[in-house]
């Protein structure tokens, strides 16, 4: 519920000019996220209609990838870190993605999948005790 706020509030101060990695997943998990929280059909068109203005304007960047590629980064990724953190399958998934998409930093609100991002050596903000308006 925070993650518009505090990403935006980041994204506006520190990357300006970069825009958040988007791919047909995150398309998927937020649509479905967002009809299982909204039981309002128009406002969730309404939230639909900002993210098309998210992607239009550049904030939001759709990113190719190979599925392949990024199972196989996710099994050296949960190889490496499964024993010590307890994130889920899906975190290992989004940080195996970032790493093979070269993303310059990781953005989330899960305490989990930032220790993961952390130790998998992304540039991951703490945005959790930073409120998302400042750096890591």
């Amino acid at each position: 519920d925070t993650w518009p706020r505090k990403a935006n509030a980041y994204h506006n101060r520190w990357l300006q000019g970069h825009a958040f990695f988007f791919n047909p997943w995150h398309r998927w998990e937020f649509r479905h996220n967002l009809r299982a929280a909204l039981e309002d059909e128009f406002a969730v068109e309404k939230v639909l209609q900002r993210l098309q203005q998210d992607i239009a304007s550049g904030k939001l960047r759709h990113v190719g990838f190979s599925w392949t590629e990024i199972f196989d980064r996710a099994e050296l990724v949960s190889i490496a870190y499964s024993q010590k953190i307890k994130a889920g399958t899906v975190d290992y998934w989004h940080v195996a993605f970032a790493l093979v998409a070269g993303a310059e930093k990781f953005m989330t609100f899960d305490a989990a999948q930032l220790k993961l991002a952390r130790k998998a050596g992304l540039d991951a903000p703490d945005l959790l005790r930073s409120g998302g308006v400042g750096p890591a």
